[in-house]
């Protein structure tokens, strides 16, 4: 009888517990946290993690999203381009305007310059002031602050010394995949990378000290990490070569121009917190924002979670264990889309940037970790008279000073 009634307890509680995770409760555009069962953000179309409530309660809306870029991860688009497909979602035309015309940001927050419009949507236009009227109240948090990330990815760009040149790896791009859905399909006969100079790139800058730290994780979610005396070492080398370089000591700058930090040696505790204490996914300590993003991680027998570099990506290429299945577009700079199955475990899609350091990426993560944490931040990388759109998707963890998920948006 004590067994039957515990048993009864146990489902009755545990029915409980998943009849809150609905967007009911969680909210339309809540963060995404691993502890719930189900997600109401708008990357969950996406993944196929929404709660059941998501499409009744209108989650899917430009209210949640707001007025952004076209991403083929959502159901519905807010972009003003939506109008040409017939994709767009239901409040398009109240909140973003119906397309805004020239004279206004509605769908064209954090888009580049364009001479052909009267009036600009991105960090540059307050410095020339040439911004739309609506500039402020419709591109709001995703870079319309006083912060100019274009201005600062821009100089992260141009200081990223350690950053590999293509002469010394070689990717063959092999076949393009128009959808991360499954069934999949391995479209590629040869590996990604058909050339790495590993003499240059693992003794080059922080690529030796980088090298060294996803051997230190378990793939697998739900088992510890050991906190190991070696690993406690290898990781403060690695911070100390990173904050080294010009281009963190610039990032500390700026960064505390804007009021994030107040030295370098917070922000080295900010960045240590963010991306290097453990904590919890499925177990107490079996993850960090790190070895989510850098090194990636087994959601489950089937999936991988994370996996965002390309370093790594190469040597799990090298050691076997990762199967290169295609890729979804090279985009500049050096942006690549890519789907592969990495010890029998599927990740439909994730993104690459070939050739940066990880100083680079983890600049880049930090500031829209400051800026924006919890959604896409949209910016301009400008490479002499060259100049590029990039987005960058932030998910943050737990009381939101751990990074949960950062990634460039293929």
């Amino acid at each position: 009888m004590k067994a039957y009634l515990a048993i009864s307890l146990f489902m009755t509680l545990a029915l409980a517990l998943e009849a809150a995770d609905n967007c009911e409760t969680l909210g339309c555009g809540a963060v995404y946290d691993t502890s719930k069962s189900c997600q109401c953000n708008e990357l969950c179309t996406h993944y196929g993690n929404c709660c059941e409530d998501y499409l009744t309660l209108g989650c899917n809306k430009c209210e949640h999203m707001g007025c952004i870029d076209y991403d083929n991860r959502y159901v519905c688009q807010c972009n003003s381009e939506c109008p040409n497909y017939g994709n767009c979602c239901e409040d398009y035309n109240q909140l973003c305007g119906g397309g805004g015309g020239e004279d206004s940001c509605a769908g064209r927050c954090g888009t580049s310059p364009d001479n052909t419009k009267n009036c600009q949507c991105n960090d540059v236009c307050s410095t020339y002031g040439d911004c739309c009227s609506d500039y402020n109240s419709l591109c709001g948090s995703g870079g319309g602050g006083s912060f100019d990330m274009d201005a600062y990815a821009t100089k992260m760009w141009e200081l990223d010394e350690n950053r590999i040149d293509p002469s010394y790896y070689t990717v063959n791009l092999q076949g393009y995949k128009s959808s991360s859905s499954s069934p999949y399909t391995d479209d590629a006969l040869n590996d990604l990378f058909s050339y790495f100079d590993e003499d240059y790139i693992y003794k080059h800058g922080t690529f030796a000290s980088y090298s060294r730290l996803c051997n230190l994780y378990k793939p697998v979610q739900g088992f510890d990490e050991d906190v190991t005396t070696e690993a406690t070492i290898d990781v403060n080398l690695y911070l100390d070569d990173v904050m080294a370089t010009s281009l963190i000591q610039e990032a500390v700058t700026r960064l505390q121009s804007a009021g994030h930090v107040t030295d370098a040696a917070d922000f080295r505790a900010k960045l240590k917190r963010a991306f290097f204490e453990l904590y919890s996914r499925t177990s107490s300590t079996d993850s960090s924002g790190f070895e989510h993003c850098f090194c990636g991680e087994f959601k489950s027998s089937t999936q991988v979670n994370g996996f965002h570099n390309w370093v790594t990506f190469y040597e799990q290429e090298k050691q076997g264990r990762l199967n290169y299945f295609g890729n979804f577009g090279l985009t500049q700079p050096d942006h690549l889309g890519v789907q592969f199955e990495w010890d029998n475990r599927m990740k439909p899609l994730t993104s690459i940037m070939l050739g940066v350091s990880t100083e680079f990426e983890l600049a880049i993560y930090m500031a829209c970790f400051f800026e924006n944490p919890g959604k896409a931040t949209s910016f301009t990388i400008t490479d002499g008279s060259s100049s590029y759109p990039v987005q960058v998707q932030i998910w943050t963890h737990g009381d939101g000073t751990q990074i949960g998920s950062a990634y460039f948006i293929s």
